[in-house]
């Protein structure tokens, strides 16, 4: 049987520095990853629409493992479901510098089937290492800056290390969603010889946040709908939010200046309860009209 893939498509955040990005240079939108959708989400998915899937792939939206130490609920998860129902699993990432990179020491690397590291010149190959039993591949994305030279070079370090066992080149996207072609000739001749060679495609399914899409902007594209289609609500939610606290703080001054005035006088009224007690009904009614008004506004 090929191998197929289920490829989870994770928002953590990042450090967004990897020049060939995909969604900071088209400036694609994403929800954060729900902490808890690596659990009955996920084994839902694989038992039942991906159950002929045998590989479970994680990459991103941001990096993986940017900040992995707050989402070990999230790691935790999906171990264990993978591990249950006996999925081979991927990891993809671009940290890799062991030697000077604390936050990722810790990391279970050895937990995957296969890590794939995406680098940006020939130089950080030696900076690759194998941390278990786990298959190392190596990806670069070839632009208009790669030659031939540093194609052949990068080539001869990975046949040459005991720590990376696969090589990809990968075509460029640019900033209108649309693959190049650089060095394609040279890199199609070494396909399945020398390295492999990718060209931009969807070839899996993917998952976010219990949700699965067979195209990646899909993902980024209904995460912008479901905005704008709740947008008019969230403004008026927020307008109704700020229009109550400042109602409120309205409210609180004249009562301190109505404290104010009983406490000079020796006035015993009952004015200061009264409008106690109609401060708060007030004050929401108001905020919630005003909300209303907003999201009328907004909507036409």
């Amino acid at each position: 049987m090929d191998d197929k893939y289920l490829s989870i498509i994770t928002n953590f955040g990042c450090h967004y520095s990897c020049p060939e990005c995909i969604v900071r240079n088209n400036k694609l939108k994403m929800t954060p990853t729900e902490e808890h959708s690596s659990y009955m989400q996920l084994e839902h998915v694989l038992k039942n629409e991906c159950n002929d899937c045998n590989w479970v792939s994680v990459s991103g939206g941001g990096d993986p493992l940017y900040h992995w130490w707050e989402h070990q609920a999230w790691w935790t998860g999906f171990f264990s479901v993978c591990k249950e129902l006996g999925r081979k699993i991927e990891l993809h990432t671009s940290y890799y510098d062991f030697d000077h990179d604390d936050g990722i020491l810790m990391f279970p690397f050895e937990q995957f089937d296969r890590v794939v590291y995406h680098l940006h010149c020939a130089e950080e190959l030696y900076k690759i290492c194998r941390r278990g039993k786990e298959i190392v591949r190596v990806v670069f994305v070839v632009d208009d800056s790669m030659d031939e030279y540093e194609v052949s070079k990068i080539s001869a370090i990975v046949q040459e290390s005991d720590d990376i066992d696969e090589l990809t080149f990968r075509q460029y996207v640019d900033e209108n969603y649309k693959e190049t072609y650089y060095l394609h000739d040279l890199l199609l001749a070494g396909h399945k010889k020398a390295w492999w060679y990718v060209t931009q495609c969807d070839y899996n399914t993917y998952y976010h946040n219990g949700k699965l899409y067979t195209k990646y902007t899909d993902i980024f594209d209904s995460e912008v709908a479901s905005y704008e289609k709740h947008k008019d609500l969230l403004l008026a939610a927020c307008a109704s939010a700020v229009s109550f606290l400042s109602l409120d703080d309205i409210f609180e001054k004249l009562l301190r200046h109505i404290s104010l005035v009983q406490m000079a006088t020796g006035s015993i009224s009952s004015l200061y309860g009264r409008v106690s007690e109609l401060a708060l009904s007030v004050s929401v009614a108001l905020s919630l009209a005003i909300g209303a008004v907003v999201y009328i506004l907004f909507k036409n």
